[in-house]
Formats: C-alpha cells, structure tokens, sequence
C-alpha cells in the first residue's frame, strides 16, 4: 500500500462503497486487525474482506444502526446497535479480560479497537 492506514482506506470508499465509522471499527476488530496499520499481510486482507461480508450481513439483518436521529420510515430503530463489540464504547471494558477499549482518532474520525486483540504492526514483531 501507499502507507494509508487500513481503516481511512476503508472509510476512502473507493475499495467499498458503504463503509462508515461502525462498520470499519466493527470490521477490524473482527478480522483482528489495528485500525493503524499501514500494511497488511495477504492473510490479513483476507480476514478482513471475511469479516466486512459477515458485519455488513449482521447489520443489515439487525436493521443497521441508529445513531443520533436515524430511525426507519415506521419509527424504529436499527437493532445492530446492541451487537456493537468496539464502536461507541470507547473507556469500557473488554468483556473477556477487563482490559479497557482505546480510543483515538483514525482518518478524522473517532477510531475504537481492543488493544489486546488488535495490536500495532510493532508490537507484533
């Protein structure tokens, strides 16, 4: 790659349109990857197109998400939301070990990923 971080290239919607925040930290976190890499391993790429099928899939049969004012035409809201593993709970506890989610900030947007599952490219040396 050209150096961008995974998750701005997600976000750029020139490899697939669609992706927003939630689907991106959600996709990550799924397909163990850090939402910084700047360069994934061809077994990576891999995990993570899997796991964008399996999120978007979930979130579509869950009725999305809804944040803020979203609602349907009927007045209900996306059931996705509850399923959420990383995004929008950013300082709380990872529900296996306790370890805290992080928080930063990744192509301009608030950025959330587990720290234990999802390690930096150094510290996987």
């Amino acid at each position: 790659g050209d150096g961008t971080p995974v998750k701005a290239r997600l976000l750029e919607q020139r490899l697939v349109a669609g992706v927003g925040n939630y689907l991106a930290d959600e996709t990550l976190w799924h397909a163990r990857v850090n939402p910084f890499a700047r360069a994934l391993s061809a077994k990576e790429c891999s995990a993570v197109r899997t796991a964008l099928r399996r999120v978007v899939n979930a979130s579509i049969r869950a009725g999305g998400v809804s944040e803020r004012d979203y609602v349907h035409v009927d007045g209900s809201r996306g059931g996705y939301a509850a399923r959420l593993a990383v995004h929008g709970r950013a300082g709380e506890p990872w529900l296996r070990c306790g370890e805290r989610l992080a928080r930063g900030r990744g192509a301009g947007r608030g950025t959330v990923w587990w720290p234990g599952c999802q390690p930096t490219f150094t510290d996987r040396r």
